[in-house]
């Protein structure tokens, strides 16, 4: 956790992010930010509290921008994405191929949320479910 603290108050490129997580929602609002935060919420399909905060991401996270990634390895994609539309239904699956993300952002426990200003700055981030 110590490490990933160091990245607040850089920016991350929102577009790079919506390109890695093939996400043409995210790619427009990078294109014009919106005054709302932007949530990172990085999961797994074996993590116990990550499957019980999924269900209540919408109730948690009024107001603000909340993208779901799944952080289990490829081989069990599978499992993750039925779990997750059983779960989140409303949200759309996104994946960490290879834990690119998790890796450059040094995340070493889940479930973890980085809170984003609209502009991509780090503002936060949380270990643990429930950060809202």
């Amino acid at each position: 956790m110590e490490n990933s603290k160091s990245f607040l108050g850089q920016k991350l490129d929102l577009a790079s992010l919506a390109e890695h997580l093939g996400d043409e929602g995210l790619a427009e609002f990078a294109k014009s930010p919106k005054d709302i935060p932007l949530i990172l919420v990085f999961w797994s399909s074996t993590c116990v509290p990550c499957l019980q905060e999924l269900p209540k991401l919408t109730e948690t996270y009024v107001g603000g921008l909340v993208i779901p990634i799944n952080a289990d390895p490829p081989e069990m994609l599978e499992e993750a994405q039925q779990t997750f539309k059983m779960l989140a239904p409303t949200y759309k699956f996104r994946h960490d191929g290879e834990q690119f993300l998790q890796k450059s952002m040094k995340i070493r426990y889940l479930p973890t949320q980085v809170i984003l200003d609209s502009e991509g700055v780090i503002k936060k981030f949380h270990v643990g479910k429930d950060a809202g």
